[in-house]
């Protein structure tokens, strides 16, 4: 139930943020979706992302362009999820919409997925090998010149708070 509930707080806040008052920025959304574990929690991770995307594309009218979902199994959802989430395919998607976002836009990265922080250092669980904490910020970093609202929706997802805060972002986590 906890997990639920962050999920949609984290929904709730995208919309928000997402769609106030733009003044002339764009916003761009990337959705991760990682290890689900098991056939329950990856079908409610999905979704969980799929009522993301669309709202975004739906409700709020981002273009379709501007929304990237990478998914754990993309076979689920053809139309929604553009790849695999591995860790190349998200550091793609990041350097991409980095080209792409000019100064001031909005940037979304939402987590949905399992988390774990065993070895002291804060993880998302991917297909293959796992992003850390750190190398989300290093991620983050690329959108020097946009507004980063970060939301981790994972298990052991408080580590990523410290290592993503900086100038222009917001970091909401689960724990």
């Amino acid at each position: 139930m906890t997990q639920r509930w962050h999920s949609v707080a984290a929904a709730a806040v995208l919309a928000v943020a997402l769609f106030a008052p733009a003044y002339a920025q764009d916003s761009h959304l990337l959705v991760v979706v990682g290890l689900g574990g098991d056939h329950e929690n990856a079908e409610r991770f999905h979704r969980w992302a799929g009522a993301i995307v669309d709202a975004a594309r739906d409700r709020y009218a981002l273009p379709p362009e501007r929304i990237v979902y990478l998914g754990e199994d993309p076979a689920r959802d053809a139309v929604r999820i553009r790849g695999r989430s591995t860790r190349d395919a998200i550091e793609a998607a990041v350097t991409k919409l980095a080209a792409e976002a000019r100064p001031g836009d909005r940037v979304f990265i939402v987590l949905i997925g399992h988390g774990a922080s065993a070895t002291g250092e804060a993880r998302f669980n991917l297909p293959g090998p796992d992003l850390a904490a750190a190398d989300f910020a290093r991620l983050a970093g690329k959108f020097s010149a946009q507004q980063v609202v970060f939301i981790n929706t994972a298990s052991a997802s408080g580590g990523f708070v410290a290592a993503l805060a900086g100038k222009d972002r917001t970091v909401m986590t689960a724990t």
